[in-house]
């Protein structure tokens, strides 16, 4: 699913990697982020770059993707449909670079003050743009996360 996103913004003229964990345990996290920070800093380097890198990722990896954004220099994340809310809104107090955050929310997810109170602190947070999608159909709502994206990639990165 990832790899069509970043092949579509490779032809807008981006350079975009999309962390997978694939069948990774929860114990490689550390792993994964130490291995993904070493390859922001090899795309940076390369030489059809800017120096400016983006990560994306979706799901558990938007988890590892945001996770990333808060212990090393990405010059823009964007995340599809992390999960763990309440742990992105007390990440997201340590972030180093702008984040796009696209979030689907499932019925019954709104109303228990935990959850409101997760998405306040994350729309406080002036490193995150936060876009909630939940009602639309799903190729519609697809294709207004792709714009808010390239729109997001082009003010961070330029281009």
């Amino acid at each position: 699913m990832l790899r069509p996103i970043c092949d579509d913004l490779a032809a807008q003229g981006f350079l975009a990697i999309g962390p997978a964990r694939e069948g990774a345990a929860a114990a490689d996290v550390t792993r994964s982020l130490h291995a993904a920070s070493r390859l922001l800093d090899t795309a940076r380097a390369l030489p059809e770059a800017n120096g400016r890198v983006s990560l994306l990722a979706f799901g558990r990896d938007g988890m590892l993707a945001f996770g990333l954004a808060t212990r090393c220099t990405c010059d823009a994340t964007v995340v599809y449909g992390a999960d763990q809310l309440a742990r992105l809104a007390a990440e997201g107090l340590c972030l180093r670079g702008p984040v796009l955050l696209h979030l689907h929310l499932q019925p019954g997810d709104e109303g228990s003050a935990s959850h409101n109170a997760d998405l306040a602190a994350l729309e406080r947070n002036p490193l995150i743009e936060l876009h909630l999608y939940g009602g639309a159909e799903a190729a519609a709502e697809a294709a207004l996360a792709r714009g808010r994206s390239l729109r997001f990639l082009r003010q961070t990165l330029g281009g």
